[in-house]
């Protein structure tokens, strides 16, 4: 999820629910919302579906939560990122920035990474998940 801004956030969300709908046609808290005109109804139908109980195996990033919405922030495009997570805890949810005042969830500070195989290592440790560079590596070097 491009966390820039509200409005890159509502679009990331559209991106995920096509892609929901598309793998599971038959999703009716998404069927019913009009993509084009309610992207804040994408927003909920979105994390409703998230938050279904047997959809335990997802992985949200939010990539670029560099303009917080805070007391001492005035500025307009500020964000307020909690309004998008999801409220289950049965995934998992990684926030980008550089902000240092950002106190949601756990803080690991992370520097530029020599590749791929060490961010996915830190990826499957922190989140309890093992095999995560198995898949990873592929979608990302592609089958060479």
């Amino acid at each position: 999820m491009n966390a820039n801004d509200e409005d890159s956030l509502r679009l990331s969300f559209l991106d995920i629910a096509q892609q929901i709908l598309r793998d599971h046609p038959s999703t009716s808290v998404l069927a019913s919302i009009d993509f084009e005109k309610n992207l804040d109804g994408v927003v909920n139908a979105v994390n409703a579906w998230i938050s279904i109980r047997t959809n335990t195996r997802w992985l949200i990033i939010y990539d670029n939560y560099d303009n917080p919405k805070l007391p001492d922030n005035s500025n307009r495009s500020a964000v307020d990122v909690s309004r998008f997570i999801p409220g289950c805890d049965h995934g998992s949810i990684i926030i980008t920035t550089r902000s240092s005042q950002i106190t949601i969830g756990r803080r690991i500070h992370v520097q530029k990474l020599p590749n791929v195989q060490d961010g996915l290592r830190i990826l499957s440790n922190t989140s309890g998940r093992n095999g995560i560079s198995d898949g990873m590596l592929l979608a990302i070097y592609g089958s060479q």
